[in-house]
């Protein structure tokens, strides 16, 4: 299929937004392929937010975890109007948070983050077993002739064996040693490469994020990929901003897409691009970005040849955009021609998709197609046309069955939703959201009580006390000053007789 054609094929409307996948894998792995599947999977997200909300609430339980949820929900219900003008109520309270969410949370995740943990290796192979079972008949044999050992060391005054290092003292503690302490070299170098990985990652800032996401979201996500020195590389993924195809595993093994939306500087996105975007499509996209994400305002010159280079001070570099970081799952079809001579020497020779075998030829032909689901990935700057990175992703993890390689593949995204059910799921968040709500309640009416409290007191007759000379040379006391001495002292002034002596 030409380049031309390729386009046009891929430009063409239905009422799917995804390009139809029964195409040759040459044509998947264009910029044009990629940047109508990054703007279908953004797209129809889009749309099921508008369905479901699914980041209002996640973005709402973050704040009741918090304990900075909306106080203007409880207003109504305690009868406070609320206007544009402002709140206006005759309740007399402070209206601030009073919650034990964030006390609960993090005792779930401090207990999460002490929980123990080793990763462990074991091999399988004919040669491991073996000599594994030949280091437990020596410590088996060990445990058997210690008592023997012993007593004839004892009476003969002879060191027969050497009894130092691990002897079991019965079967039970030898099946614990070999199950936990005994490892062949190849699983401690392998349990090495893993500690280190993590290590390299900086995992332990990782997993503190994940944790409260499972605690308030009951989700957790992690991205997965190479960097361009081939070591494997892992960065917590937002699931305020991740995105996935419909799914009810619990471990998300059957999407057809994952993709998350975060920012980046232009800065990093040339990096990033490996060359595939050049300076003028990075300036593009800087101006595109002017006075938003926190850009500044675009002070620059509108044209890309009219821009000063050797000002360094205009440096746009620090503009942060927008970007769609998506894997696409899909399954490439590869076709072979299964060919042999009349001597019976036999040749495999790949061909494209649609490629047929001659109705007539003097060889035995077959045609076979292989099936191999594949990814690919890329980063799409949202908003505009320019895709970076995008392409058959190079190193790909297929689990082995039967000493062969699946055609499936492992994911990108390593995503858990534990009780995942029809789509969705609750959190422990989610389950107390009622107590906190009523707790709240409780503690606004608690302090308006409060402030709205009389103590015990009396009626005084105002005229009573109204003018009063106590002789002070300070002249009349207020009423107000002779209701403060009552209060401090006990003592109470007042005038029988006013004005006109009456």
């Amino acid at each position: 299929m030409s380049e031309i054609a390729s386009i046009n094929f891929l430009d063409n409307v239905n009422a799917n937004p995804f390009p139809n996948e029964n195409i040759e894998p040459s044509v998947k792995n264009t910029p044009a392929f990629g940047l109508r599947v990054g703007k279908a999977i953004f797209y129809r997200s889009l749309y099921q937010e508008s369905l479901y909300s699914t980041k209002a609430k996640i973005r709402e339980n973050r704040l009741y975890a918090a304990g900075r949820q909306d106080i203007n929900q409880y207003k109504p219900m305690l009868d406070a109007a609320i206007d544009n003008a402002g709140d206006s109520s005759w309740l007399t309270i402070d209206w601030s948070i009073s919650s034990p969410a964030p006390k609960f949370v993090n005792i779930l995740v401090g207990d999460m983050m002490n929980q123990d943990y080793k990763v462990q290796f074991n091999a399988v192979d004919s040669k491991s077993r073996t000599r594994k079972e030949q280091a437990r008949d020596e410590y088996f044999g060990k445990m058997i002739r210690k008592k023997d050992v012993l007593a004839l060391e004892a009476e003969t005054g002879v060191k027969l064996e050497n009894m130092d290092g691990f002897v079991p003292a019965d079967i039970e503690e030898l099946d614990m040693w070999m199950e936990m302490d005994f490892k062949e070299a190849i699983e401690i170098a392998m349990e090495d490469i893993v500690e280190w990985t993590f290590f390299d990652n900086d995992f332990d800032q990782i997993k503190p994020r994940i944790f409260h996401d499972l605690v308030e979201n009951n989700k957790g996500a992690l991205r997965i990929y190479w960097d361009e020195n081939f070591n494997i590389r892992c960065r917590y993924s937002d699931i305020g901003n991740l995105i996935t195809s419909y799914t009810d595993d619990p471990y998300y093994n059957d999407t057809e897409y994952e993709a998350e939306v975060y920012m980046m500087s232009i800065r990093e996105l040339r990096n990033l691009s490996n060359g595939t975007l050049t300076e003028e499509q990075l300036f593009t996209i800087a101006q595109l970005s002017a006075e938003k994400f926190g850009n500044k305002k675009w002070s620059f010159v509108n044209g890309y040849n009219g821009y000063n280079w050797t000002d360094l001070s205009l440096s746009y570099d620090d503009y942060r955009v927008e970007i769609l970081d998506f894997s696409f799952y899909t399954t490439d079809v590869y076709r072979y021609e299964d060919k042999t001579r009349a001597d019976g020497r036999k040749y495999f020779t790949k061909k494209d998709k649609y490629y047929k075998k001659p109705e007539r030829s003097a060889y035995d032909i077959n045609v076979v197609d292989k099936q191999t689901q594949q990814c690919y990935t890329g980063y799409w700057v949202i908003g505009t046309e320019y895709i970076a990175s995008y392409g058959r992703e190079k190193n790909i993890t297929r689990p082995k069955k039967e000493g062969k390689p699946s055609p499936k593949l492992l994911k990108k995204f390593l995503i858990v939703e534990p009780n995942k059910r029809y789509g969705s799921s609750n959190s422990i968040i989610d389950q107390i959201k009622g107590n906190l709500d009523d707790i709240q309640l409780d503690v606004l009416k608690s302090r308006h009580f409060k402030a709205e409290a009389v103590p015990a007191g009396m009626a005084v007759d105002i005229d009573s006390i109204n003018s009063i000379n106590v002789g002070d040379g300070k002249g009349d006391w207020s009423p107000l000053k002779l209701f403060k001495l009552f209060k401090q002292k006990g003592i109470q002034l007042f005038s029988r007789t006013d004005d006109n002596g009456d």
